[in-house]
């Protein structure tokens, strides 16, 4: 629950359908033995449908993703205006516009919304690169 940040009712639902999914592996012999704790092998499969969960409501901007910066400071303005290619584009649409993976991939003509999610890793990674060595050589 916490993790996932679902709630009591959606954590018992997932519940339900593991166990009823567990059962019905069982009666179809998908599951004739375990190889670890009954309890670890619930666990993983809730994980499982839990994140498909997420994903799906991530897609759907159920659930956002809230990077650690600030993208409404100057300073992150001037860092944001020193990358090179299409990262500060990139960079703008998804945190200061908010699109979706989806919007972003067709604003910049990607193929599909796994290249702009992938983009935007990288995009964001030599951003917080930037900001890192800013504060490296002020401890100088």
């Amino acid at each position: 629950m916490n993790y996932y940040k679902v709630s009591i009712e959606e954590a018992r639902e997932v519940f339900q359908e593991v166990m009823i999914t567990f059962h019905d592996n069982i009666n179809n012999g998908k599951v004739t033995e375990l190889n670890c704790d009954l309890r670890t092998y619930l666990f993983q499969k809730a994980k499982y449908k839990l994140t498909r969960i997420f994903k799906k409501a991530q897609n759907k901007r159920a659930l956002t993703y809230k990077p650690a910066i600030d993208f409404a400071s100057f300073h992150t303005h001037a860092y944001v205006n020193k990358l090179e290619g299409p990262g500060k584009r990139i960079i703008q649409l998804f945190y200061v516009h908010e699109l979706t993976e989806q919007e972003v991939a067709k604003a910049m003509g990607y193929k599909d919304a796994t290249v702009a999610k992938y983009k935007r890793f990288e995009c964001f990674k030599k951003l917080m690169e930037l900001v890192n060595m800013k504060k490296q050589h002020e401890r100088y």
